[in-house]
């Protein structure tokens, strides 16, 4: 074995032992079980699920809680709140609504969730009179309708982020993220309203607002800067298990470190999953094959962060406009995800006419080492993939990168995955098409990173300038205009180095533009949080 073997095989290893030691971990010392489960439904389908079982159980029977993730999620974006509900001493079932993860293909009105809160309900160890319930955004809107369709009472439901009100709990809670669309143009003082209409009393605290009608009871915690941002680290997980064991009724077991250690686990896992994938491009491009660099111009760094800042700053309109466009379909899942690709196209066309403007690359250039670049990048995405594929077989749970869920492909996913591969392609080309010209000689490594961060940092910091202007997130019609920007910046390093080591070490910009792009995709489609990642 070579010696440049052995550096991405360590890296491989430590994060498959990383996900191991992580999960055994925490279930030995928290008190509880997670398996997953295939949850039946009525229209003779699978739903995929996780289930979450405190050390109590099946012994005495526990408070049930349902969990329904978001509509661009996977029931990965909410694992924090099962662990913590379960160390707490509740049964907490996951589940992938249907055309999620992989469960499923079906259109219902409750995407499914009907059958999931049955069967969290047949559980002989949860208790009938206790079952609770979170939802997340529209995951919300599929319990009210589960709540509906099966007539299982909910003793607790906690909305996040969604603020849809309905009659089947006595206990009703909020979340709402402090810089969500639901604090803007009145609507959290018309929460507010309807709270107090319909419960009467209010009481404020440090942390929120209690309304109670002397039997019924809603809670709303306006603190929380972002529940999707960190969510170990937002207090969202505490607010959750407060507001349960009061309405459910039960004694909370102490899980002290929970959060902490949930969201190490995720952040050693994005540094092992960015490391293994720079150390496999020495691998495929031994040392021996470099050339030298050229000098880049002195005036690179400032270029180069001005190109981003430029080209990152079309984001929101381009992003607007795609999901006015374009109506999701079995190629295009969601509209967020066509804003996206309209994006993408657009920024890759871009640089590549700015590149091809100054007469410095030619088509030959574009093409140069395609066949031997498609190749070795297939190379380090299969060995990513099969990694990623033996921790899921080892712990029962996929990779967590913040709420990127790298599952298997499904034929849904593939399809998505193989139509958006020229778009990416193209915006992946012109990236290392631009840093090619301006991102060489001294400093080239910094940059790659300044190019690739420079965009993101400067879009988001536009948005919060809004704030001493007009009292209110400047250029935000929506939020899903800012989460991908923000949820694109822990990844873009992994870009930059793939970006710079790639064509420092092939000596051609086919090879990381492949790569990244395979590698963006999979992260992109195969995750189902599909406006996040970039």
């Amino acid at each position: 074995m070579k010696r440049t073997w052995k550096r991405p095989l360590v890296a491989a290893l430590l994060l498959i032992a990383t996900a191991m030691i992580a999960t055994g971990t925490m279930e030995t010392l928290y008190s509880y079980e997670s398996f997953r489960v295939d949850i039946p439904t009525k229209e003779a389908k699978i739903l995929t699920g996780k289930l979450f079982i405190p050390s109590s159980a099946p012994d005495e029977k526990s408070p049930g809680i349902l969990i329904s993730h978001g509509a661009n999620n996977e029931y990965s974006a909410m694992e924090a709140y099962a662990a913590k509900l379960a160390a707490s001493g509740c049964t907490v079932l996951l589940f992938n609504q249907y055309n999620h993860g992989q469960s499923s293909i079906a259109e219902t009105p409750s995407m499914g969730t009907s059958d999931a809160l049955k069967y969290l309900y047949d559980l002989d160890f949860v208790d009938k009179e206790r079952i609770g319930a979170i939802g997340h955004t529209m995951g919300g809107y599929y319990l009210s309708i589960a709540a509906e369709e099966t007539g299982i009472p909910l003793s607790a439901v906690l909305n996040i982020d969604y603020i849809r009100l309905y009659n089947h709990t006595d206990n009703l809670g909020f979340i709402l993220a402090r810089y969500d669309e639901h604090q803007r143009s009145g609507s959290l003082e018309d929460t507010e309203n309807r709270l107090s209409a319909l419960y009467g009393k209010e009481e404020r605290t440090e942390n929120g607002i209690v309304y109670t009608d002397g039997v019924h009871t809603a809670y709303l915690d306006t603190e929380n800067i972002n529940t999707s941002l960190l969510p170990a680290f937002s207090g969202a997980l505490d607010t959750a298990v407060s507001f349960f064991s009061r309405t459910l009724g039960y004694e909370v077991q102490p899980s002290l470190g929970l959060n902490a250690v949930f969201q190490l686990k995720s952040i050693l896992q994005i540094i092992l999953f960015t490391a293994l994938t720079v150390l496999l491009i020495p691998v495929l491009f031994p040392e021996e094959r470099m050339k030298e660099e050229k000098n880049g111009e002195k005036k690179g760094i400032l270029i180069t962060s001005l190109a981003s800042v430029a080209i990152y700053t079309v984001l929101p309109p381009l992003y607007m406009i795609g999901k006015k466009l374009l109506m999701p379909n079995s190629i295009f899942p969601e509209t967020d995800t066509n804003g996206l690709v309209i994006w993408a196209v657009f920024t890759g066309f871009i640089l590549i006419a700015i590149s091809l403007f100054r007469g410095n690359i030619t088509a030959g250039r574009i093409s140069d080492n395609l066949g031997r670049g498609c190749f070795k990048a297939a190379f380090v995405f299969a060995t990513l993939y099969m990694v990623n594929l033996i921790i899921i077989w080892l712990t029962e749970s996929n990779i967590f990168i913040l709420f990127a869920n790298l599952s298997p492909f499904t034929k849904r996913k593939m399809l998505a995955w193989i139509v958006y591969l020229p778009f990416f392609l193209a915006g992946f080309t012109g990236f290392s098409l631009f840093t090619s010209e301006y991102a060489g000689g001294r400093h080239a490594l910094l940059k790659h990173l300044l190019f690739y961060i420079a965009g993101p940092v400067f879009i988001i910091a536009v948005f919060f300038l809004g704030f001493p202007i007009k009292g209110e997130l400047l250029l935000y019609n929506h939020r899903f205009a800012m989460i991908p920007v923000i949820y694109m910046l822990p990844f873009t390093p992994l870009f930059a180095l793939v970006d710079h080591y790639g064509q420092k070490r092939s000596q051609s910009i086919a090879f990381p533009a492949i790569l990244n792009t395979l590698i963006f995709s999979w992260l992109f489609v195969a995750s189902n949080a599909l406006y996040i990642l970039l």
